[in-house]
């Protein structure tokens, strides 16, 4: 029950990896070229999951 997922549609995916990173936080990880919905996968300090994508939702292409 409730929300299970949420992401974040970037114009500079790259910057945000690397001020997470710069804040303690693990670094984020690539998915899968599969995935429809976002290029990488992060956790917050909460330890909760998003996405960052620079295509937005869709396949990329």
């Amino acid at each position: 029950m409730g929300m299970n997922h949420f992401g974040f549609h970037l114009p500079n995916v790259q910057a945000a990896c690397e001020m997470l990173t710069s804040s303690g936080l693990p670094s984020p990880a690539l998915r899968g070229s599969k995935r429809p919905y976002a290029e990488y996968r992060a956790i917050d300090p909460e330890g909760n999951w998003f996405d960052l994508s620079a295509h937005g939702y869709g396949i990329p292409g």
